[in-house]
């Protein structure tokens, strides 16, 4: 009976003191969490990369040129003419002149030329073949970054009429004069918005890729974990995430929002993602009281949903406890097999993997369609769609 008060007694003094201990840690832990990132460097590393391919980006510019409004009369001296076309083809290649970051386009549109010239009026089939250098660049947003293609040079513009009897309109003041209107007519073309409230951003700037063009990303997740440019690809877009910087914005999240039941804390700690299945590591904290935390380990499925991906838990185990944990908080530790069997068959976390941005003929919806670990980094890949294919 001695022996077991004395056990006791030493097992409680033990707890009292790693309290003390848990709590100093818990609340490094939580400043180091919520507090403001410093300032960045120009010259930052990317701790998120996005690759969009060749065919993703000839697919959004020609949806952008097809849905631009050239239909306005372009006058000149005795002559105005209106031309109504759509893009038939637009295939990227190298700029014209070095420029900055920026594609150059080509295109191949077909439509209608009205043309009205001294009191009379016709009507005439129109193709043309477009040259564009396009420079990439971003604007700041109040959710985010838009990353923006804005014409800065035309270097073809080829008219050909079917009727030939009228003559060509590729050729001196008329040439001039279309070029000139046809360039006014073409703004910055929102090509992807990044960002919002499931990815506070802190930069975001562009750089040409092979055969594409690439996006690096600054979180505002605390911490100096980085990430390599995201794989290149044929079709759709592929995207590379520090795991780190992921599990950052996470917890910044849940500590926002304080403690579930019991005053626990949940701290997400690790993350693996293979196939349809996942590990994911969690330290809960108990600040108050007899202070302690404990690290579990859940297993469970990946489940891609249409809107969202889902880890959904199928087995928790703990792992390692703070010294004396059992201890400091017997009433938790006698029902422990309640609390991991609570957190077994939970969707512990739930991802956007569909977003709609833009409206109408601008719209773009773009989807993730698979996520891979690959190091201590998150890989996922997926398409995009644009214009009236965007709401399928």
């Amino acid at each position: 009976m001695r022996a077991r008060s004395f056990l006791m007694l030493t097992a409680v003094g033990l707890a009292t003191g790693c309290g003390a201990t848990v709590r100093q840690a818990f609340q490094a832990r939580l400043d180091a969490t919520l507090s403001a990132p410093p300032p960045l460097t120009d010259r930052w590393a990317p701790d998120a990369t996005l690759y969009l391919s060749p065919a993703l980006l000839q697919d959004g510019v020609s949806t952008a040129l097809d849905g631009l409004d050239v239909g306005a009369a372009l006058s000149l001296p005795g002559v105005s003419a209106t031309p109504r076309l759509h893009v038939e083809r637009v295939v990227l290649r190298a700029p014209s002149a070095p420029c900055g970051v920026c594609l150059g386009v080509d295109g191949q549109l077909r439509g209608t030329l009205e043309i009205a010239a001294f009191g009379l009026a016709t009507r005439t089939g129109l193709s043309a073949s477009l040259g564009l250098d396009v420079g990439v660049r971003t604007a700041a947003a109040d959710d985010g970054w838009t990353v923006l293609l804005a014409p800065e040079r035309l270097t073809d513009l080829d008219l050909r009429l079917d009727d030939a009897g009228m003559g060509s309109l590729g050729t001196g003041r008329v040439r001039t004069g279309m070029t000139e209107a046809l360039l006014d007519r073409l703004p910055p073309l929102p090509a992807l918005h990044v960002g919002g409230d499931a990815l506070p951003l802190r930069d975001v700037r562009v750089q040409a890729a092979p055969s594409g063009l690439r996006v690096d990303v600054r979180t505002r997740a605390p911490g100096d974990a980085t990430a390599v440019p995201a794989p290149v690809v044929d079709q759709g877009w592929s995207a590379r995430v520090a795991t780190g910087s992921v599990l950052a914005l996470v917890r910044a999240d849940l500590f926002r929002q304080g403690p579930v039941q019991h005053g626990v804390w949940v701290d997400p700690t690790s993350l693996q993602v293979e196939g349809d299945r996942f590990t994911l590591g969690l330290r809960l904290w108990r600040p108050k009281g007899g202070a302690w935390w404990r690290d579990l380990t859940v297993t469970g499925s990946v489940r891609l949903q249409r809107a969202t991906l889902d880890l959904v838990a199928e087995d928790v185990a703990v792992v390692q406890t703070s010294p004396g944990a059992r201890f400091a908080d017997p009433i938790v530790a006698m029902a422990e097999t309640r609390v991991l069997a609570s957190l077994a068959q939970a969707t512990l976390l739930s991802l956007p993997v569909r977003q709609t941005q833009g409206t109408g003929d601008g719209r773009a919806t773009w989807r993730v369609t698979a996520l891979h670990s690959e190091g201590d980094t998150l890989v996922a890949t997926g398409t995009a769609r644009f214009g009236a294919r965007a709401a399928r």
